[in-house]
């Protein structure tokens, strides 16, 4: 059985085999299609000799591969890091090393198969003794896991699954009207986009939001731009409008600039995808010296060799000595404040 709930796919284990360890695989954030694919390709594996993985449930599984290329998967990848689970990453761009624990999509059997033999050199599971030779044995890593603050309850209908949305709070504000977009847009996709017209605010736990497109500054009590991350993901039907007095307070106050919300926005929005209009031969330029945030120390590399001499994603790309996705998300960010531009 699969269920499918803010992006988190879990599937219920199967009967273990006999006589080795068995080692539980889980799915986040693909979609419906993608997850019944992917399980599929681990179905076949069955049948092939030595094979020791099977499908697991979040909580318990070996190995969680995450698909880092959507919205929710994204920030799941983000959640778990430094948890102590063995994480893999599926996107578009390749893995960097053969090595690494991830695989390419579109995912086939044999990539499949060879990641799966990686994670299992990584894992080192117990030695089974020969009195439990006989029974089923199954390798777990028993970690707790948190259901995610902000699924939506909405995609876990007619399943037994229920999670607490947390309360925003005694906001007496209406929701917010006048943004043209569904209600189903996430916040971090219209700052990406451009098109916020009117002062909002967002709370999510203990932590605010406040927008203000008028005079292009926000405040917030995150000490960074890393946290802000599952307030970006929120739906704008989760949005109110600040109270006018309270608005004008913060105004009087020193905010910090939006277009930092913007490039931060654009940076975890859709990685590894460039921007409309941009392509593999297309040469980009930056004219002027970027601020660069010191959790992202590579995009100072970056920044220089683009100052240097313009060139296309590859080009670039060898001259910082980085990866192309790197360079993908960079340009994505920094031409959404006007910074990276085409020759």
């Amino acid at each position: 059985m699969t269920i499918n709930g803010g992006g988190v796919t879990l599937m219920r284990g199967f009967a273990q085999r006999r006589g080795m360890v068995t080692y539980l695989l889980a799915l986040c954030g693909f979609d419906e299609d993608e997850t019944a694919r992917i399980e599929a390709l681990l179905a076949q594996l069955q049948s092939v000799s030595g094979n020791r993985w099977q499908p697991g449930d979040l909580s318990s599984a070996d190995l969680v591969l995450v698909d880092t290329d959507s919205v929710w998967g994204h920030m799941d990848w983000l959640r778990m890091q430094g948890s102590g689970r063995h994480l893999a990453a599926c996107s578009h761009a390749r893995p960097r090393h053969d090595d690494d624990l991830a695989i390419q999509s579109p995912v086939t059997v044999v990539a499949l198969q060879a990641l799966l033999a990686r994670a299992e050199s990584v894992i080192q599971p117990p030695s089974i003794s020969a009195s439990s030779a006989s029974t089923p044995t199954s390798h777990h890593v028993s970690k707790p896991f948190r259901p995610l603050p902000f699924t939506d309850n909405r995609l876990l209908k007619d399943s037994n699954v229920t999670t607490a949305v947390p309360s925003t709070g005694d906001v007496k504000s209406a929701p917010v009207a006048s943004i043209t977009a569904s209600s189903n847009t996430s916040l971090g996709s219209l700052l990406h986009r451009g098109k916020l017209s009117t002062a909002f605010q967002i709370t999510l736990q203990n932590q605010y939001l406040t927008i203000d497109p008028n005079t292009e500054q926000f405040w917030t009590d995150a000490a960074s731009l890393k946290p802000l991350v599952p307030l970006l993901a929120l739906p704008l039907d989760r949005c109110t409008r600040p109270d006018t007095e309270k608005l004008e307070a913060l105004r009087k106050t020193k905010g910090q600039r939006l277009a930092r919300l913007k490039w931060f926005a654009a940076l975890i929005q859709t990685p590894g995808v460039l921007p409309s209009g941009i392509g593999a031969t297309t040469v980009l330029h930056m004219d002027r010296w970027p601020e660069i945030e010191r959790e992202y120390p590579r995009h100072f590399r970056i920044a220089t060799a683009l100052m240097r001499q313009p060139g296309t994603v590859n080009q670039i790309a060898q001259r910082a000595k980085v990866d192309e996705t790197d360079i993908i998300d960079f340009v994505r960010a920094y031409q959404a404040i006007g910074f990276v531009v085409q020759e």
